[in-house]
Parts: structure tokens; C-alpha cells; sequence
């Protein structure tokens, strides 16, 4: 349990060192290196009802979990996908448990606010770590790291 929760307050350092990076000066994001701010999507967003379903996509965190639509894929490498939404972080949270709950996860450990929420979550010898915060003016960063245990 204990690792539960250090992943936990890790993921947390991360997404408040992004989400610090994201209120400098825009920058654009490649998919050769990792982005340091979280844009806002450009595509409007879908009806509630297509983005509440966590089998509308595949992920892009190999497979574990799908990603949440409407969203803009900021950097992806090694287990790790970095996405922007202008949904609400209340939303995305909500799509985040259902997909683990559903997905057969084992949540292991759960921190949220009205501005994020992390979750921290097994299957089998897999885990993955999702880190949700409010990116401002740009909408909700949205980070999910899967890895083995």
C-alpha cells in the first residue's frame, strides 16, 4: 500500500511541475520531445454522452486505458501520454474512474480536489498512475502512465 501512495504523491509533484510550465509562454508540442505546457484542444467539444464512454478510443498509453475524448495528445513516449482537454476536470475524472472500475483495475489509491485528482491503480502485474488537474484558462492536463509492477 505504501507504493500506492508514493505513486501517488508523485504523479501529483508532476502534474503541479506541468502545470506550472503551462502558464509561461506557449510553445508547440512534437511528438520527438516530451511538452512542458498544456494546450487547449482545438476540436469543439463532443457531446457529453460520446466522451463518457471509456471504450470510445483506444489508448495511447499502450492499450491500459482509453484516452479521453475530445482530447489533444500533447507528447506520447514509454508508457507515458500527455493530454490537454477543454472539458472539466470533474468530467474527466468521472471518465477516469469509470474506465479503471470498468477495465478491471484495482484502484490502490485516490487523491481528488475540485482542481485534480490522481489515481493510482493495478491489474495484474501492470500498473498505472492518472493525473488530472486544472490547466487554467487552457482547460484540464491530463497525464497517464502505465507500467509494470
Amino acid at each position: 500500500m505504501r507504493s500506492g501512495w508514493l505513486y501517488g504523491i508523485l504523479a501529483t509533484g508532476l502534474m503541479a511541475g506541468v502545470v506550472a510550465c503551462s502558464s509561461g509562454s506557449g510553445n508547440s508540442a512534437s511528438s520527438a520531445a516530451p511538452a512542458t505546457s498544456a494546450a487547449p484542444s482545438s476540436a469543439a467539444p463532443a457531446a457529453t454522452s460520446a466522451a463518457a464512454s471509456p471504450a470510445s478510443s483506444a489508448s495511447s498509453a499502450g492499450s491500459a486505458l482509453p484516452d479521453y475524448k475530445p482530447s489533444k495528445v500533447i507528447s506520447q513516449a514509454g508508457g507515458h501520454t500527455q493530454l490537454s482537454s477543454t472539458a472539466s476536470v470533474s468530467t474527466v475524472t468521472a471518465f477516469y474512474e469509470k474506465a479503471l472500475k470498468s477495465g478491471g483495475w484495482t484502484i490502490t489509491s485516490t487523491a481528488k480536489t475540485s482542481t485534480s485528482a490522481n489515481f493510482v491503480a493495478k491489474r495484474g502485474n501492470h500498473g498505472v498512475t492518472v493525473a488530472i488537474s486544472s490547466a487554467g484558462p487552457a482547460g484540464t492536463s491530463i497525464s497517464v502512465s502505465t507500467y509494470k509492477t
